[in-house]
């Protein structure tokens, strides 16, 4: 068993970091609205830490990962994919409800939720493992005043989400790929035509807690994974040949207080239960927890 850092490690999963000059991370520059820029180290076996800084705020969040046993990981923290899935839930809701103030809609409790399916085929020893995803399905249930359109107010809220961006059409990645400081011909793959960003890697030696106060709250595993035979049980997913199926299901409420409470499900393979917190940032500062794009952004850095 790989060493289990995140076990030893006392501060909380999810943080504001604190601003020091030490730390100075470079903003990001926004081109359209809000940029994001992530950060990720893998820390050991499948335990990684990100932080994520935003043009919108000037802060960063400091987020991590782990796998559950089915990776033969510790399930310190939530799994990569539970990112992207909470961040996706937390910006519809966030439109559903922007949307429905816009049109005078008066709407009580919110309720969403969201399946993800993602697809996993070949070997990636042979270099043959091809992985997919398949639409997502949303419910969403609403309690509101009259006889509103609801469809419509949903179905336009999700094309409003940034995230329909990259969801829909066929988006080129661009990459710059260095070894050792040595920029490395990329072949076949959309290059970034620029030089790599500085080694930032000692930046997160440096990484202190700036907030909030509950920030041991931010993020809590609320239903371990249970060990088992076959599909979820420990190494089941490191297969040398591959062809499955992950199934992640996120539930998102708005708390009284306007924190968006989000569960993650994983049920295929069989992992356990973690509940985020999340906030979007109001007058240039951060919210008490990590906005969806933070989230989504945090999400796509642990996934490679």
């Amino acid at each position: 068993m790989n060493e289990n850092i995140l076990g030893k490690d006392d501060r909380p999963r999810f943080f504001l970091v604190g601003n020091t000059p030490e730390l100075a991370l470079e903003l990001p520059e926004p081109r359209h609205d809000v940029a994001l820029r992530t950060m990720v180290r893998s820390l050991a076996g499948m335990q990684k830490e990100a932080l994520v800084v935003s043009s919108a705020t000037g802060a960063a969040w400091r987020l991590v990962s782990d796998e559950g046993p089915y990776l033969n990981g510790h399930d310190e923290a939530p799994f990569p994919l539970a990112f992207l899935s909470a961040g996706m839930a937390a910006s519809y809701v966030t439109e559903i409800a922007a949307l429905a103030d816009q049109r005078g809609l008066s709407v009580g409790a919110l309720r969403l939720t969201q399946d993800n399916y993602y697809t996993m085929e070949g070997s990636a020893i042979k270099g043959t493992m091809v992985g997919g995803a398949l639409p997502p399905e949303l419910k969403v249930e609403i309690e509101a005043e009259g006889d509103p359109d609801l469809r419509s107010l949903c179905a336009d809220a999700v094309d409003a989400s940034p995230l329909n961006g990259l969801l829909r059409g066929c988006n080129t990645s661009r990459f710059t790929l260095t070894y050792n400081g040595e920029a490395i011909s990329l072949g076949k793959v959309a290059p970034i035509g620029l030089p790599a960003l500085p080694d930032v890697a000692d930046r997160f030696e440096q990484v202190t807690v700036g907030g909030p106060d509950e920030a041991e709250q931010l993020v809590l595993r609320s239903a371990a994974a249970e060990l088992r035979d076959g599909e979820g049980g420990r190494g089941s997913s490191l297969q040398a040949e591959q062809r499955r199926t992950l199934h992640v299901r996120a539930t998102c409420v708005i708390r009284d207080d306007g924190v968006k409470d989000i569960e993650i499900h994983l049920f295929k393979p069989s992992g356990s239960s973690f509940r985020f917190l999340s906030e979007e940032p109001s007058d240039g500062q951060a919210g008490r927890a990590p906005d969806a794009a933070t989230l989504i952004s945090a999400g796509i850095g642990f996934c490679l």
